[in-house]
């Protein structure tokens, strides 16, 4: 819960736009919140809405960094992100993906590594990773670039 709530209130600047899931779970509502940023809510699952999104609000004058907030695996309803397609619209428009994988850490992907192991080491992805859940013990990782953990580490 905090490490998603700090890095939603952190990382994103005045002047950014965080496009975030619309059943996104509650510890990044949190953050958004707490965050300098704006945000808006797209409907569930669908990247054609989180693109659109972002341009409109590039039209409308934006000139921040977006940010795309989503689950990789969603708890209530057991579906999963378009992952593929979110990193495709998050290239387009230079925007930083963050994925919440608390649900598939320790359960999915290679050696329990996430839906999201193969978006590793991009410069434009955070992964959060609880601890809590499959890993059975406490606490939660933030995973990406130097910068954004060096940041974190100074303003979280």
């Amino acid at each position: 819960y905090a490490a998603n709530a700090a890095l939603l209130s952190t990382l994103p600047q005045r002047g950014d736009l965080i496009v975030h899931d619309a059943l996104i779970h509650a510890s990044a509502h949190e953050g958004m919140r707490l965050a300098r940023a704006e945000s808006v809510a797209t409907p569930h699952n669908d990247a054609t809405a989180v693109d659109q999104a972002i341009a409109d609000w590039r039209r409308r004058g934006g000139t921040g960094r977006a940010w795309i907030a989503v689950e990789s695996l969603y708890s209530m309803d057991g579906d999963r992100a378009p992952l593929a397609d979110l990193a495709a619209v998050a290239a387009r428009h230079a925007a930083m993906l963050l994925i919440d994988e608390a649900h598939a850490t320790g359960v999915f992907g290679p050696d329990g590594r996430g839906l999201a192991a193969d978006l590793e080491g991009a410069e434009n992805v955070i992964t959060l990773r609880t601890c809590g859940k499959a890993l059975g013990c406490e606490g939660a990782l933030l995973c990406g670039p130097r910068t954004m953990r060096d940041f974190l580490v100074n303003r979280g």
